[in-house]
């Protein structure tokens, strides 16, 4: 339901975008961010990155493996669907602060108007189109 959506996304301003990520800091970022869950005991963190149904996460490795069922290319450009502000470093997911420290042209400004889109907005476009 939307109050559910809601609870998930609380905040109207989280913005997505679509950012050129090397398939080494995707399948490294994934990793870092479940790390935690791996611990004995498993450790909640907040930072846990979802991964679209095409692509295939080995929980054994602890390794993002396959995009759209091919094994990822650690030198290919994938377009990455992502959270301004996890790039910002919410969650201090390092490798994509890293990256996005090392590649701060490729970053959208700020406070822009034209940032990304509200993530809340896209998934109800989305579901809404599935109904």
């Amino acid at each position: 339901t939307y109050n559910d959506l809601k609870t998930e996304i609380p905040f109207d301003n989280e913005m997505v975008v679509v950012m050129p990520l090397p398939g080494k800091v995707l399948a490294e970022a994934v990793k870092f961010s479940r790390a935690k869950s791996f611990l004995d005991p498993p450790e909640s963190f907040g930072g846990f990155m979802q991964i679209s149904d095409d692509m295939t996460f080995d929980n054994e490795t602890q390794t993002l493996t396959h995009i759209g069922g091919t094994p990822i290319n650690p030198d290919k450009t994938y377009s990455v669907g992502i959270l301004f502000v996890v790039l910002a470093g919410v969650d201090n997911i390092t490798p994509l602060v890293e990256w996005a420290a090392e590649n701060a042209h490729l970053m959208p400004i700020d406070g822009c108007a034209e940032i990304g889109s509200p993530a809340k907005l896209l998934l109800v476009d989305y579901f809404s189109k599935a109904i």
